[in-house]
């Protein structure tokens, strides 16, 4: 990355298709921008997820990073946790919505021109 030498661009679809995250293999950091939330206490998914399948080939991804800290756009910093093992449970969550709000405006989530381009791409 310019300017960054010691920074790596990850491109994470899922949320979003082109998600992208940073990471500083020297230092062992993991910015993790919206690919996980830490809200009261509790990882969490953004919403929505319209690419699920992208997001779990992301987070599995993930899971084989070698990090000791992780930087949040939305929970701050976490050190000296099981990464890997919070990316399987990241991945066992997509698909999973439990709070009644993202139930009602989950059928809204498919109509944005980003996920109909894709799903265009995928039926030629």
């Amino acid at each position: 990355m310019p300017g960054f030498p010691d920074w790596e661009v990850l491109v994470l679809p899922g949320h979003t298709l082109f998600d992208s995250c940073f990471f500083n293999r020297r230092e062992s950091i993991f910015y993790a921008a919206d690919m996980t939330l830490f809200i009261n206490g509790k990882f969490m998914l953004p919403f929505p997820i319209p690419f699920p399948e992208k997001m779990r080939a992301s987070l599995n991804r993930l899971a084989g990073l070698k990090t000791d800290t992780l930087l949040l756009a939305h929970g701050g910093k976490i050190s000296g946790m099981d990464f890997p093992a919070l990316m399987k449970t990241m991945g066992e969550q997509v698909g999973k919505i439990d709070n009644p709000i993202f139930q009602r405006l989950k059928p809204f989530t498919s109509i944005g021109p980003e996920i109909r381009k894709d799903r265009r791409r995928h039926r030629s």
